[in-house]
């Protein structure tokens, strides 16, 4: 049987990394526009030095980094709905005037409503 792979979400706590199986991990690469990198390498940058990140300052981030991990999380899989449907549009025009011919093809998933066939030019249906 397949299983769906782990999708990666945001959070204001430590989760570690849902693939690398990391029980430390934070990464920079989302594009937030509530923090920036600059904010994640001051918040560490806090948190490494003696004493910690002031109370004051960490109940702050504490208040604000829920709403803004939830939207991180909920942009990121908007962005991968994104990156499908144009790839289903490429698949489009790839196999636009083609049809009624056939093609050779491999079953490359299977889900309970039927499944996914890739053909040699990248297409899948």
């Amino acid at each position: 049987m397949l299983r769906a792979m782990a999708k990666a979400i945001y959070a204001e706590h430590n989760v570690g990394h849902f693939g690398l199986a990391f029980l430390h991990y934070t990464h920079f690469t989302s594009t937030n526009p509530a923090l920036s990198r600059s904010d994640y390498h001051r918040m560490l940058f806090e948190y490494m030095q003696k004493g910690g990140m002031p109370q004051k300052r960490e109940h702050y981030y504490f208040k604000m980094l829920p709403e803004i991990a939830e939207h991180t999380s909920a942009m990121e899989r908007r962005a991968t709905e994104g990156e499908r449907d144009s790839a289903k549009v490429a698949q489009l025009f790839v196999m636009a005037g083609k049809v009624g011919e056939e093609f050779d093809g491999r079953v490359t998933g299977v889900q309970h409503y039927g499944f996914f066939v890739g053909l040699d030019n990248g297409a899948r249906a």
